[in-house]
C-alpha cells in the first residue's frame, strides 16, 4: 500500500526481525535508538516559550558593532587566505 503513494515501508520482514531486534539492543547503534526513543517521547507543554528582549541601545550600542566587526575580521581572512591560495596557482 506504501509503495502506491510514494512513501517507503518502514516494516521489517519477519525473515530479518532478530537481527533488527540484535541491532536496536547492542551497542554501537542501540545507543542511537535509545537516543532516539527519548527525544520522540520529549513534549513541549512543560516547558514555556522564553524571549530575549533587548532594549534598543544595547542592540544598536553593542551588537551591531561587534556584528560587523566580526563581519569585517572574516572577510579579512577570506580575503588573506583567496591571495594566498591564488599565489600557490599553478597556470
Amino acid at each position: 500500500v506504501n509503495s502506491l503513494s510514494g512513501a517507503a515501508s518502514t516494516t521489517v520482514p519477519t525473515a530479518f526481525q532478530g537481527l533488527w531486534n540484535a541491532i536496536q539492543n547492542n551497542p554501537p547503534f542501540g545507543f542511537i535508538f535509545q537516543i532516539k526513543a527519548q527525544l520522540d517521547s520529549l513534549s513541549a507543554t512543560g516547558t514555556p516559550t522564553t524571549t530575549l528582549d533587548l532594549p534598543t541601545f544595547e542592540v544598536n550600542d553593542i551588537f551591531s558593532p561587534f556584528d560587523t566587526g566580526l563581519a569585517g575580521i572574516m572577510y579579512l581572512v577570506f580575503a588573506v587566505w583567496l591571495i594566498k591560495r591564488f599565489a600557490h596557482f599553478e597556470f
